[in-house]
């Protein structure tokens, strides 16, 4: 019995280690303003001749993480490719359809392969998930921890064609094979 006792002891404090933060916006706005925000920003030259950039947001996303003294560890992002939103209804049907392939891989998934100090910056290795298969990124992250609060900045660089993700150009508009990654979190951390 007294090992019992211990081991729900032991099994209750680990899992107060882990923790999630889910986040969900109803509208483009509304996840272009918030504080906890996935954007990815892109460009696209028309004929040759003018370039204009897009963005897009991640509508519904979660992070999933534990948290060892001043140490966030197995942080995993979740983006649901259902949410994924660039504010134009054409251009959202073909990033999910034709790029993710939505039906046979629903989610984008970001995963650290190391562990990072809070209240610092710096390069941290990761991969991410995209149409099922997995590939190393560099994140750039800042974090800043105080009073309770986790402010986590984040920025990357991926390239459509190393991911595997067919081309979405159409004959008078190619769209740049480098897409740019940035992120904000901001989380209330349970120590």
């Amino acid at each position: 019995m007294k090992y019992l006792f211990s081991l729900i002891t032991l099994l209750i404090s680990i899992s107060s280690l882990a923790q999630i933060e889910m986040f969900s916006y109803k509208t483009y706005e509304e996840s272009e303003n918030a504080s906890s925000r996935i954007i990815f920003n892109m460009e696209s030259t028309k004929a040759g001749l003018i370039t204009t950039s897009f963005k897009g947001v991640a509508k519904k996303f979660s992070v999933d993480y534990s948290l060892d003294n001043e140490q966030m560890k197995d942080v995993t992002i979740f983006v649901e490719v259902s949410e994924l939103d660039t504010d134009n209804g054409a251009r959202n049907e073909k990033m999910k359809q034709m790029c993710f392939e939505l039906e046979k891989f629903p989610r984008i998934v970001i995963r650290l392969k190391s562990d990072f100090q809070l209240n610092s910056s710096g390069e941290v290795l990761a991969q991410i998930q995209a149409r099922g298969k997995w590939f190393p990124i560099v994140l750039r992250i800042n974090s800043v921890f105080k009073n309770g609060e986790l402010n986590l900045n984040g920025v990357a660089s991926v390239s459509l064609k190393e991911l595997g993700i067919p081309d979405p150009s159409i004959w008078i508009a190619t769209v740049r094979d480098r897409v740019d990654l940035e992120f904000s979190l901001s989380m209330s951390i349970r120590k």
